[in-house]
């Protein structure tokens, strides 16, 4: 008996394993203007383009996960530079960073918002071009959700090489 419960429930296991897995397979948005790759869970629905051609928005279809991907060029001449996008970044979420890194070609911020809201933004630099994502969540299904967080993430390249919408 105690073989047949371990057989049903291993089958469970592995059913749920692989009902998981297919719902996780995963697409990829090449940006043709500004060179970028953001890979992301087919369960996500992709927007149109935007109008300036820089990125999109993807969502899955109850709207509750929503990933935003753009790239620009930063204008230095009016204050815009990495640091100043890294500092107003720490300045302008309200509520509760729980990770923040800042590093010569990138930066990062994740936390929570004051009413419940996990977020993660990535930014990525090369000379004055700019390439970023952000994602947002209900922070109660963060058991759900931080594992695509974390694929898109690992996966994301932000700047290929080749001849692209940049500044030299």
């Amino acid at each position: 008996m105690d073989r047949a419960v371990a057989r049903i429930f291993l089958a469970a296991v592995l059913f749920g394993a692989t009902s998981e897995a297919a719902e996780l397979k995963w697409r990829k948005y090449s940006h043709g203007r500004f060179g970028y790759v953001l890979s992301y869970p087919s369960a996500l629905t992709a927007g149109p383009e935007s109008q300036n051609g820089s990125g999109r928005e993807l969502h899955t279809a109850d709207g509750e996960f929503s990933l935003a991907v753009s790239a620009h060029f930063f204008a230095p001449d009016i204050g815009d530079t990495f640091e100043s996008r890294w500092q107003e970044e720490l300045k302008s979420l309200a509520g509760t960073i729980t990770y923040q890194k800042t590093a010569k070609t990138w930066y990062v911020v994740s936390g929570v918002t004051k009413t419940g809201t996990e977020y993660y933004h990535k930014l990525h630099r090369d000379g004055e071009n700019w390439v970023a994502f952000q994602i947002t969540y209900p922070h109660a299904k963060n058991e759900k959700y931080d594992n695509w967080v974390a694929e898109i993430a690992q996966r994301f390249v932000a700047f290929r090489a080749g001849d692209y919408d940049r500044v030299e």
